[in-house]
């Protein structure tokens, strides 16, 4: 909480943004593991905020979760949303295989990619309209496929 209220009358661009770099300074993606039967598959908790708050290895929708835990302690709308790197008809399909987070702020919903930030090391995919995406090439489509779905069912744990 008092990381959150350190934000307390500023802009919700500038919390948004704020909360991105500060989960890139602390997060790491997480890489798959040996298992015993030679599988490779990533720990436990990389798919949550846990993983970030354990030790910073998080894959895509721990990235997504974490940034719109912010943003919700922040009084900041925001959903996780889901799709395909592979293909539209995978999206379609429900095949997914990447998240990311939709925000909105001055009453408009603008797309943010905490992972490819991270990992790219990149700001392109930061606060940008699905138009914006839309013309990222390859990657930008991955994100633009008409197959979302709101994560609605995310809750605040903590008080």
């Amino acid at each position: 909480e008092k990381n959150v209220a350190a934000y307390e009358g500023y802009p919700a661009h500038t919390i948004a943004s704020a909360a991105e770099q500060a989960i890139c300074a602390y997060a790491e993606y997480d890489s798959p593991i040996s298992t015993e039967n030679s599988d490779r598959k990533y720990s436990d908790d990389a798919h949550s905020p846990e993983g970030f708050f354990e030790d910073g290895h998080i894959v895509c929708d721990g990235y997504s979760s974490v940034f719109q835990y912010c943003m919700l302690r922040a009084g900041i709308p925001c959903v996780e949303v889901l799709g395909s790197t592979k293909s539209e008809a995978d999206a379609l399909d429900g095949h997914h295989d990447h998240s990311w987070s939709k925000v909105c702020i001055d009453g408009k919903w603008y797309n943010v990619d905490v992972c490819w930030a991270d990992t790219c090391r990149s700001w392109a995919y930061s606060l940008k309209s699905d138009r914006t995406y839309a013309n990222l090439g390859r990657w930008g489509a991955c994100h633009t496929t008409g197959a979302f779905e709101a994560l609605t069912d995310f809750s605040i744990t903590a008080n």
